[in-house]
């Protein structure tokens, strides 16, 4: 079970990127426009499918956040444990958190400031995604596919 949720949340991550990318460039690139950014749903959905991969990777399955639960004090003077049992996670929740709010901006008739707001949401959001993916030439890294 771990392997092939660990594969699918690796795959997942690609589709995250590619959708974020789109919707922050579309978020910008519609400020004046009337028309929806509708590539936002399926970002935050994938967002969803792939936080909801992560947390049962990280609560049930995962050994790599076995060690900093049993004890997290030693976990943080590792540079590994503790992107793995803090850096990851929180900076994931948090770029899911306000793909979540600049979608909820954009669907309430948004005018031009909150329109920006959420151009600037989803862009904060997609880059804190990508600096806390574990790429292959990081110490925590993990293969690209």
């Amino acid at each position: 079970m771990y392997n092939a949720l660990l594969l699918l949340h690796s795959l997942l991550r690609w589709a995250v990127i590619a959708f974020g990318l789109v919707t922050a460039g579309t978020a910008w690139r519609e400020l004046s426009g009337r028309r929806p950014v509708r590539s936002a749903l399926v970002f935050t959905i994938l967002l969803d499918i792939q936080m909801l991969a992560g947390l049962t990777l990280y609560f049930v399955l995962s050994p790599a956040t076995r060690a900093p639960f049993h004890d997290f004090g030693a976990a943080m003077s590792s540079d590994v444990l503790r992107f793995w049992a803090v850096e990851h996670p929180f900076a994931m929740i948090a770029g899911v958190a306000l793909a979540h709010v600049a979608r909820a901006k954009l669907q309430r008739g948004a005018d031009l400031r909150q329109r920006r707001r959420a151009a600037v949401y989803f862009s904060v959001a997609i880059a804190l995604v990508v600096l806390a993916t574990p790429w292959p030439f990081l110490p925590y890294g993990r293969p690209l596919l």
